[in-house]
């Protein structure tokens, strides 16, 4: 997700809710001053992303919903980066390893192997 890879904290509600008399469903994306303090360049940075990827973004004045879930519910969870790991053996094929290793390699920024 180009979010995380930007270093920017972002939550997912597992329910729907209104926030500022706007509906949102489940899945929306929520992303938090509060949650990426440690920016410095915070709106810029999701205003661009945002921009590039013809995202609208909406101003969420309180955390508080009108209806549904709110921002500090159990249902509006964290999203972590993703964290793989690849395993071989002596019944692994080297063709299906090698196409894994290949697919990780061009599409990942970080890749840590061990033999």
């Amino acid at each position: 997700m180009i979010l995380l890879q930007n270093g920017i904290k972002v939550r997912f509600s597992e329910k729907d809710f209104t926030n500022n008399n706007i509906f949102f469903k489940k899945g929306s994306l929520i992303i938090t001053k509060s949650d990426n303090k440690n920016l410095s360049n915070y709106d810029e940075v999701v205003t661009s992303l945002a921009n590039k990827h013809q995202r609208k973004l909406h101003n969420a004045i309180t955390s508080f919903a009108n209806q549904g879930v709110d921002f500090g519910s159990p249902d509006v969870k964290l999203i972590n980066k993703a964290k793989i790991a690849v395993l071989k053996g002596k019944r692994t094929s080297s063709l299906n390893y090698g196409e894994i290793w290949h697919f990780f390699l061009n599409n990942s920024s970080t890749i840590l192997l061990r033999y």
